[in-house]
């Protein structure tokens, strides 16, 4: 199954309605109702949505949109009214302020907390980074020694690229 995934960051200044006029609110309803349908109908094809704010009003994402969305992850909350409109629960307002990175999650009624990575900018240097080498050595299921890493990976499809025959094996393509 081919998936395709609808990326949105800052849904919010895609779908707020305020201040417009009529002729702006037609457009940004029309908008609703195709996120709607595929956040309704686009799960069974492979369309997945992941639609990013920092502002959660339900006045910018519709009930119907948000109640098809199986999963939703949120950061610290201030304030419980924000946590319950993302997850559902104040869960989100009790995340330790002082761990970066720390989220929480839920699916159905369960809610998880989670750690993600967090890239400070002393840690981040200029090309000091292996393409793809994380998942093609879990995908090939063999080890890459830092000796064998490439120096300089061209970011385009090459045939001749010792990396190209695992493309297939991680989108799951035979």
């Amino acid at each position: 199954l081919c998936r395709v995934v609808l990326l949105c960051d800052e849904v919010s200044e895609m779908l707020d309605k305020t201040g417009l006029g009529s002729e702006e609110k037609r457009i940004f309803a029309e908008i609703e109702k195709e996120l709607s349908t595929l956040a309704r109908l686009g799960r069974a094809p492979g369309i997945n949505m992941i639609l990013a704010t920092q502002r959660p009003d339900a006045n910018v994402l519709a009930g119907q949109i948000k109640n098809n969305l199986p999963i939703r992850i949120s950061g610290r909350m201030m304030d419980d009214p924000a946590s319950k409109m993302v997850l559902g629960n104040t869960e989100a307002t009790k995340i330790d302020d002082e761990i970066k990175g720390r989220f929480m999650y839920n699916v159905g009624a369960d809610t998880y907390e989670f750690q993600g990575y967090l890239f400070t900018e002393g840690a981040l240097e200029k090309g000091s980074f292996q393409r793809g080498s994380m998942l093609i050595d879990g995908a090939a299921g063999r080890d890459v020694p830092d000796e064998e890493a490439p120096d300089d990976i061209d970011l385009e499809d090459d045939p001749d690229d010792e990396y190209y025959p695992f493309a297939d094996e991680l989108q799951g393509i035979e």
